[in-house]
């Protein structure tokens, strides 16, 4: 196996001095389209796709991270199980491994770890971990190199009406105020777990599966501000609007973030359990509620969700995964979608799942983008009610996590993924995934934590397709959350966005790189790069097939 390696490393890969022209901010190709990307050009066919798997530890993660933590060069792994009082960090050796260091975490009466996110909260140039508690976040701070130490009570939570549950179901970083350390969003559970008595009604059928509850305490979405030494406070009027849920929902369990009119603004898709899911409009004065026509305030079960352009318009769409048929919402505007789950064949490919976790990029380099989704059971019609009001009775295997593969025309394909080995009959218990280039081959391999643990799906897919990894670094040379990137080829017609993010909803915080798959287009790259201070370059032309990195 090739041996795991960084994006940091691959300086040698670009000229010294970087090619670049400064724009003035807003500005576009004179072929960009609406949303100020031009469509892409056509996808080549998808390829028959290869994965190898090496299960690294045993118990399910509730957090799960991918990053170079202690800046070496390397990407590592960090992750906790859900009763476990100390975080795992594996640090990748260089010869596709990595070797094991405990931290304790001292919960106390916080009980368990439940999601948690990658960032600097002190603008010391080296990246923490925030870790979500019970009622509060806390962190393994870092004091350089590997040496982390565990910080409670960073953050505590509003007291808990009665009987909530309020833990975090996600924990997104995201600049609310302009100014630096990054600020984050959290998404609270309420809830309390009703089991299926009367308050919890399952109803299905063969096109749909459906869950009401009539009594629950409700979540909430809370914004909190970065105080630059290494915590955080409650996020002014104007900042975090009140509430964000306009309807009461007890499990708010994802959040996607991206710019999707690129105005310099990020825009948040809220996906809600047991509620309807909202969108937030990024503007001058703060996060707004999206206009009526967003056409994303559907009732479902939103466990995890991802924005990218799967139809090559130059439009972000939405992919949310669901307890029955996941939702595919096409964009045909930068604010206003339409489903389209059924047309691209999502909807019948998923039709009996629960699906949790999912990562949206092109798996075999065809020039469109893929879905990986997680799944923790299967079930016909007839046994979807008795499988979800208790796994254990129903003779219902332990669902594959699945790759959904693009044609490039507006089709997907199924390929399963068998569970881990030996894994113990999975129920509704929330499945993660994180990815980034682990192998520095130019794939996308893939981290999952199920009820089986901790598994890397290395990415052994060979094609013929081409591809261009870019990291975009601030003056610390970490990740600049919130740049976008712009990606234009010398003789093709239409170009390819992406931004520097980490994580979606449960798929937890991953390598914050833009991987373009490119198909057979091997023309020079170059990148409108838009840095999270609304400053725009042009950068490039890069060859194509190799990993590059953009410094200020």
């Amino acid at each position: 196996m090739t041996a795991p390696s960084a994006i940091l490393l691959l300086a040698a890969c670009i000229d010294p001095v970087e090619p670049f022209v400064v724009l003035s901010a807003g500005t576009d190709s004179d072929t960009a389209g609406p949303c100020g990307v031009a469509p892409q050009p056509p996808a080549s066919p998808a390829s028959a796709v290869s994965f190898e798997h090496t299960l690294l530890d045993e118990g399910q993660p509730q957090c799960l991270a991918l990053e170079d933590l202690d800046r070496d060069g390397v990407l590592d792994l960090a992750w906790v199980s859900a009763d476990a009082q100390e975080v795992v960090l594996a640090y990748g050796d260089g010869a596709g491994g990595f070797s094991e260091q405990s931290v304790s975490l001292s919960l106390g009466d916080a009980g368990a770890v439940y999601r948690c996110a990658v960032l600097d909260m002190h603008g010391d140039g080296d990246l923490d971990l925030v870790i979500g508690v019970g009622g509060a976040l806390g962190a393994l701070v870092s004091q350089g190199g590997r040496d982390f130490a565990w910080q409670a009570t960073q953050f505590v939570f509003p007291a808990p009406q009665d009987q909530a549950w309020n833990v975090p179901a996600w924990i997104a970083p995201i600049d609310l105020d302009g100014e630096a350390p990054l600020d984050v969003m959290i998404g609270v559970q309420g809830l309390r777990d009703p089991g299926c008595t009367d308050d919890l009604v399952f109803e299905s059928s063969e096109t749909d599966r459906t869950a009401t509850i009539s009594d629950y305490e409700p979540g909430d979405i809370l914004c909190a501000l970065g105080d630059g030494d290494g915590g955080f406070n409650p996020a002014g009027d104007g900042h975090c609007p009140d509430p964000l849920v306009v309807d009461e929902t007890p499990l708010p369990w994802t959040a996607s973030l991206a710019d999707l009119d690129g105005d310099g603004h990020t825009d948040v898709f809220l996906g809600n359990n047991f509620a309807a899911n909202r969108l937030l409009v990024g503007t001058d004065d703060g996060l707004a509620p999206g206009p009526d026509s967003s056409g994303l305030d559907v009732y479902d079960h939103a466990m995890g969700s991802v924005l990218a352009d799967f139809d090559g318009d130059g439009m972000r769409d939405l992919y949310v995964t669901d307890m029955g048929p996941d939702g595919l919402y096409t964009a045909s505007d930068c604010h206003s979608f339409y489903g389209d789950g059924a047309a691209s064949g999502l909807a019948e490919l998923t039709r009996g799942t629960v699906t949790w976790g999912v990562v949206a990029e092109d798996f075999d380099r065809n020039g469109a983008v893929d879905l990986f989704v997680t799944a923790s059971l299967e079930a016909t019609p007839d046994a979807f009610t008795t499988v979800a009001c208790d796994p254990s009775q129903a003779e219902t295997p332990s669902a594959p996590s699945m790759l959904l593969l693009n044609d490039g025309t507006g089709g997907f394909s199924r390929v399963d993924f068998d569970p881990f080995p030996d894994p113990e009959r999975m129920g509704f218990e929330p499945q993660a995934v994180v990815h980034g280039d682990l192998d520095d081959d130019g794939d996308v391999d893939l981290v999952v934590g199920t009820e089986a643990g901790v598994g890397v799906w290395w990415n052994t897919t060979e094609t013929d397709g081409h591809y261009l990894g870019v990291a975009v670094l601030d003056d610390h040379g970490l990740p600049a959350l919130g740049a976008r990137i712009v990606l234009s080829q010398e003789g093709v017609d239409g170009d390819r966005v992406d931004e520097i993010r980490s994580g979606q909803g449960l798929s937890g915080p991953h390598a914050a790189v833009a991987d373009f798959g490119l198909g057979v287009a091997a023309g020079d790259a170059t990148l409108q790069i838009r840095w999270p201070d609304g400053t725009e370059e042009l950068r490039g032309p890069f060859e194509v097939d190799q990993q590059v990195r953009v410094s200020p």
